[in-house]
């Protein structure tokens, strides 16, 4: 039979309806979608894994009721989850889309990155598709695969190794420039010697 919608929020209480109508409630709060994370694929064959957080409120409860009813003759009571696995399924492509465009390498140091400004418009749409107002779009957290972290860490012990290297070859040049200094100043003075005034003078800078 037709549906006849109910909006509820926290009330309760006897509700009429014809004996041909089927009441179809809705929870007009807002509510949040379990999706299982998104796996997307990078160009150089590298699956990412995005946990995601997405939120929406029925706005439009004719047009959600619309889509509830066409899934009630196959999944009857589930019908509302399969069309949460919908609405989830459709913001998982536009994240996936958004991602893409990107390059995986604008989300790496990053987590909790909200995309509703970035894709409003295609959030749009989608609410009005099913009679809804999705309120977060997250990105909570982006899990590398093993390679990549592996790949991750050697190139920050690299950076790391050149700048000790750097910081070694510096100091080098200081003291250099320092012996050079005090041989053309005291030109008698024994090479032992000058070494043993370089390396403290070098020990009192580094004190102080």
């Amino acid at each position: 039979g037709t549906v006849l919608v109910k909006k509820v929020k926290e009330k309760t209480g006897i509700r009429i309806r014809w004996p041909w109508q089927s009441a179809l409630v809705l929870n007009m709060k807002e509510q949040e979608i379990d999706n299982a994370p998104i796996q997307i694929d990078t160009g150089d064959r590298i699956r990412l894994q995005f946990d995601t957080d997405y939120k929406y409120k029925i706005v439009d409860p004719k047009t959600y009721a619309v889509q509830f009813n066409s899934l009630t003759s196959q999944y009857g009571k589930n019908a509302t989850k399969q069309l949460d696995t919908l609405i989830g399924n459709d913001l998982d492509q536009i994240v996936t889309e958004y991602v893409r465009r990107k390059g995986v390498d604008s989300f790496k140091n990053g987590s909790n990155i909200s995309l509703y400004d970035a894709c409003k418009l295609e959030i749009k749409q989608l609410g009005v598709k099913y009679g809804i107002e999705v309120t977060n779009v997250l990105i909570k957290q982006i899990k590398f695969p093993d390679k990549m972290v592996e790949a991750e860490a050697e190139r920050k012990a690299a950076e790391a190794k050149a700048a000790a290297l750097q910081a070694e070859n510096t100091d080098a040049n200081r003291m250099k420039a320092m012996i050079s200094q005090i041989k053309d100043i005291f030109p008698n003075m024994s090479d032992a010697e000058i070494l043993a005034h370089v390396v403290s003078m070098t020990q009192a800078q580094n004190i102080t």
